[in-house]
């Protein structure tokens, strides 16, 4: 039950006891004022009597509370449902917060996801935390799915757990700072978000630099370096594309045809996260 159901709740159960009190009160005081002339002042009329007057007494106390609670205002009622909220609700789940960061992945991603199975993809929300990616991801960059909470932010990583995987690269680390700072805007409900934030002031100088800079840096295509485990070193592109609509980064790596790379990268997604000698 919500704040606002309670209220009215207990606004109409006062309305109730007062009235009924104001009835038997009314009652019991016209009774004594009828039948004491006749009856005269005995312990049984002056029960009587005592009775009505405390029921009147009652009366004018469930009245001021009522008064008092009406003079609250009641709780705002909540906010209307969307169209896509209530098919959620429907289904039993819980729609976004208003002011939080979307993690919906729209079916278009999905397909996406599914179609470039030879191509290491990755979808992030606007903060930069990893909501999926496909197989040949999880075997170039490492199984994610252990991964929980600030683990799967990827700035949190570079900060705190820089992958051995990938070389550091400083320009990627100021655009998603200036991506954080503007999720930050758009979404200020998300707690989440403010607590990753506050603790990356608080702990790294480098990002607390970044973020007070203020500076805008966009997203451009950048060439990285992996060192797999496994199948050695991966000269790769990286792009980053958003996703209209919903607020999301598709994070993609690809090798230039007929390169090393290339073929290191086609027999990583034959063998997967397999192990194997080199």
């Amino acid at each position: 039950m919500d704040e606002r159901t309670r209220y009215f709740r207990q606004l109409r159960r006062l309305r109730g006891a007062a009235r009924r009190w104001s009835v038997i009160g009314g009652g019991l005081t016209a009774a004594t004022a009828v039948l004491t002339p006749y009856a005269g002042i005995g312990v049984a009329d002056a029960a009587w009597a005592a009775g009505a007057g405390t029921s009147v007494m009652l009366a004018w106390w469930r009245w001021r509370d009522h008064r008092e609670l009406a003079a609250i205002e009641p709780p705002p009622p909540p906010p209307a449902l969307q169209p896509g909220d209530r098919l959620l609700a429907l289904a039993g789940l819980v729609a976004p917060g208003r002011g939080t960061v979307p993690a919906h992945i729209t079916p278009g991603v999905h397909r996406l996801l599914d179609r470039l199975s030879g191509t290491p993809v990755a979808v992030y929300d606007a903060a930069w935390t990893l909501i999926t990616a496909n197989p040949l991801w999880a075997a170039l960059m490492g199984d994610p799915t252990a991964r929980r909470g600030r683990e799967r932010n990827v700035l949190w990583q570079h900060f705190f757990a820089p992958s051995d995987r990938v070389d550091p690269d400083p320009s990627l680390a100021s655009s998603m700072v200036a991506d954080l700072r503007a999720a930050a805007t758009r979404y200020p409900a998300d707690g989440f978000l403010s607590e990753l934030i506050a603790e990356l002031r608080a702990a790294s100088a480098e990002f607390r630099r970044l973020w007070e800079a203020g500076a805008v840096v966009p997203h451009e295509s950048s060439r990285k370096t992996i060192h797999h485990p496994q199948v050695g070193e991966l000269e790769l592109d990286c792009d980053v594309l958003t996703v209209p609509g919903s607020d999301l980064r598709i994070v993609a790596y690809t090798a230039e045809p007929g390169t090393a790379a290339c073929d290191r990268l086609a027999l990583l997604s034959v063998v997967g996260q397999q192990q194997f000698a080199v």
